[in-house]
């Protein structure tokens, strides 16, 4: 596996709608997610407001907390466990915004936080 999720990247619920004209590389990251992996948060966000869409940042953050080192495997298992915290959330997307590789008592864990984002047509939530 290779060494792909870092700040910035963009994860949407599988069969989010997007403008005609949009071209946004995906791949599938977990069940029902996928990762663009041709842009960041920003990138992505200046495209769609191109196209005239919105693509809302939410302002809370969400954290996940996981034990072992840093490496993809582990990111994923923290990006998992955000994304069932937010099962129930309404919104097409999350943007993650910082990764942190920390140690206590000698055993290594990961934390994670990430953002909430909405790709929609119109200018209203």
């Amino acid at each position: 596996m290779t060494w792909t999720t870092r700040i910035g990247t963009v994860l949407t619920r599988t069969g989010t709608h997007i403008p005609a004209g949009l071209q946004m590389e995906t791949k599938v990251y977990l069940p029902g997610w996928e990762m663009v992996t041709d842009s960041d948060g920003s990138g992505l966000d200046a495209k769609i407001r191109k196209s005239g869409w919105s693509f809302f940042f939410l302002a809370a953050t969400h954290h996940a907390t996981v034990w072992g080192s840093w490496n993809e495997a582990t990111v994923q298992k923290a990006i998992t466990r955000l994304v069932r915290q937010l099962k129930r959330s309404q919104f097409n997307s999350l943007e993650i915004t910082a990764i942190a590789h920390k140690c206590f008592l000698g055993l290594p864990y990961l934390q994670l936080s990430a953002h909430s984002r909405q790709l929609q047509e119109g200018t209203s939530l």
